[in-house]
């Protein structure tokens, strides 16, 4: 499963938002079933906006949006402006699975 975070925040908090992150992922690494595959970040008129993928293994799916959701309110607690939504996301092939249909080759 590919859960996604979208999370906004001031850009007077840029440095803030960087340094909890990393001392949360110190404190509470992710577990051996939440995988983040990548992250982007965009400056604009409303501060930052960074988009968070993670890989959640099948099993454990439940206990893994559970770790996720932790650490956006873990954010959302430490940092003032911080604001993130928690999202599942399908990449092409498994959402014509969805469908019951074929995805097609790109």
């Amino acid at each position: 499963m590919i859960v996604m975070t979208e999370a906004t925040y001031p850009g007077t908090k840029l440095r803030d938002t960087a340094t909890t992150f990393m001392a949360f992922l110190e404190k509470s690494p992710p577990p051996d079933y939440v995988k983040i595959i990548d992250m982007y970040s965009h400056a604009g008129g409303a501060g930052i906006r960074t988009l968070t993928f993670y890989d959640v293994a099948p099993e454990q799916e439940e206990a893994g949006v559970k770790y996720i959701v932790k650490s956006e309110i873990h954010m959302m607690d430490a940092i003032e402006g911080y604001k993130a939504e928690v999202q599942v996301v399908y990449n092409l092939a498994q959402g014509y699975e969805v469908l019951d249909m074929s995805a097609p080759a790109i």
